[in-house]
């Protein structure tokens, strides 16, 4: 799951060396509310789940995959 959401974060432009587990996606990634969307899209498309990146909360790329995981295990259920 961390490397599609990986590919998911630099298919936006962003290098992949700043893609690290405690990079903060609106803060140190400097993704705005378009690329949010279209991070819970592309995230919904390629694994068939639905995530919500958290608002107003500053999610970090580690604590996104474990939503992704989470949602995944969840929808195995």
């Amino acid at each position: 799951m961390r490397e599609i959401v990986i590919e998911i974060l630099t298919g936006l432009g962003i290098a992949p060396e700043s893609v690290t587990d405690d990079a903060r996606l609106r803060a140190d990634l400097e993704l705005d509310s378009t690329e949010i969307v279209e991070v819970e899209l592309e995230i919904k498309r390629r694994i068939g789940v639905d995530v919500t990146v958290s608002r107003p909360a500053d999610q970090s790329v580690a604590e996104l995959c474990q939503a992704v995981m989470d949602a995944a295990s969840a929808q195995v259920s």
